[in-house]
């Protein structure tokens, strides 16, 4: 599987003052996304292929979001199911685990009418000077989709983490 995304926390909230993305997607539509006003949006691509990583930060830098939206290559239809969302984050976890401070991570859902997920929390255990401290990874489906992400922040959970899963919670695929 493709390496799955990054999503950093913002040192704000998304409300009211959030604007709208639609980051088209070569044969599945687009990914819609509410992103905080002030924000710096981006979105990277490989290849004209490739999916894309929309890359927020925040206005003062301090956080930086980074979501990618993958399909299975062959249309199969389970490629977003439950159990493989559950399958993709425990990969994601064998990687986390050895820098992070907790030995435990319990699965956190994510469930809107639009994206329904997993992630967990972590601490990094020896973050270097600029690094940041506290790591939410997950994986969501939206449509015939996985969303893979990444949260950054220096703010402890669960406030940094939760402010950044509001920009999670927006996304939805169009057709």
């Amino acid at each position: 599987m493709r390496t799955l995304l990054t999503l950093t926390v913002f040192a704000f909230t998304l409300t009211a003052n959030a604007k709208p993305i639609t980051v088209p997607i070569e044969g599945h539509g687009a990914l819609k996304l509410d992103v905080p006003d002030g924000a710096k949006t981006d979105v990277q691509r490989r290849d004209p292929n490739a999916p894309p990583t929309v890359q927020i930060t925040a206005p003062d830098d301090a956080s930086v979001v980074l979501i990618t939206p993958l399909w299975s290559p062959d249309g199969d239809a389970s490629f977003n199911s439950p159990a493989n969302l559950r399958q993709y984050l425990e990969r994601m976890l064998e990687e986390i685990r050895p820098t992070a401070v907790e030995t435990d991570f319990p699965f956190q859902k994510i469930d809107t009418k639009t994206i329904s997920g997993l992630y967990v929390i972590a601490t990094d255990k020896a973050p270097k000077k600029g690094e940041f401290e506290y790591l939410a990874q997950g994986v969501a489906a939206t449509g015939d989709l996985v969303i893979s992400f990444t949260i950054l922040t220096h703010e402890k959970p669960p406030n940094g983490i939760a402010k950044a899963l509001e920009i999670v919670r927006s996304i939805e695929q169009t057709k």
